[in-house]
């Protein structure tokens, strides 16, 4: 699962919840705490998860940054996701939001949201049913809802013991009714492909496997995509 969103929106607090523990430093802050995409495995659930946590895109530009950082994914999620949870604060939305939505389908393309679940954040403080603030709230927000087919959640990241194990066990029900209906496809792009494609080749030449190479990427290819593309261009 790819996890993404605006900074301060709780990305790396959404980690933590579906971890169950403390994996990721997570403090509001204006500018993003998580500052290089991470890959948390964890077993939830009786379920082995594997997410990516990225960077919050800040309200200034930095979508260059930002950009980067999801396309060091590339090499250990290749050759895509299950499912991509896009986290956005239940209190607001704004034009911030709004550009961030147009901004990730410019970059992963209208297929991205057959695989798009919204997982809707600081529902303690909004002091009503999330259900009626979604109906209630901006039409800009519809729009984007309606392209996942209504695929959302709330998550109270201050929630703890029963409480957190609920809500985290009804977003995974979320993503495993999505998988049922995506037939167990992946999200993925030629991008992915290609870097896929890639690490069979690098890890053919180098006798170990596609696995190994995305789970010590620094040590056997400099995890670098320039080193990856000389075993596709020798």
């Amino acid at each position: 699962m790819l996890i993404a969103g605006l900074t301060g929106v709780g990305i790396s607090a959404l980690t933590n919840s579906i971890a169950g523990s403390e994996v990721q430093v997570s403090k509001s802050s204006p500018r993003s705490v998580t500052q290089k995409a991470s890959q948390i495995k964890c077993k939830r659930m009786e379920r082995l998860l594997v997410c990516f946590d990225t960077p919050g895109m800040s309200t200034i530009d930095d979508t260059k940054i930002v950009q980067e950082q999801y396309e060091k994914c590339l090499i250990k999620a290749a050759p895509g996701f299950h499912a991509i949870l896009v986290v956005q604060k239940a209190t607001s939305f704004s034009d911030h939001n709004e550009k961030f939505l147009n901004n990730i389908t410019k970059m992963f393309g209208e297929d991205l949201w057959k695989f798009v679940v919204f997982v809707f954040t600081h529902i303690d403080q909004i002091g009503e049913n999330l259900e009626e603030k979604i109906a209630k709230g901006d039409k800009r927000l519809h729009y984007w809802l309606h392209k996942c087919e209504h695929r959302y959640v709330g998550i109270n990241n201050r929630a703890k013991g029963e409480e957190n194990e609920q809500q985290i066990s009804k977003l995974l029900d979320v993503v495993e009714k999505m998988k049922r209906v995506n037939v167990d496809k992946i999200y993925t792009n030629e991008d992915f492909k290609k870097t896929y494609n890639m690490l069979k080749i690098a890890a053919r030449d180098l006798k170990v496997s596609v696995q190994n190479i995305q789970d010590n990427p620094g040590k056997i290819l400099g995890f670098t995509l320039e080193v990856l593309k000389y075993f596709n261009n020798p």
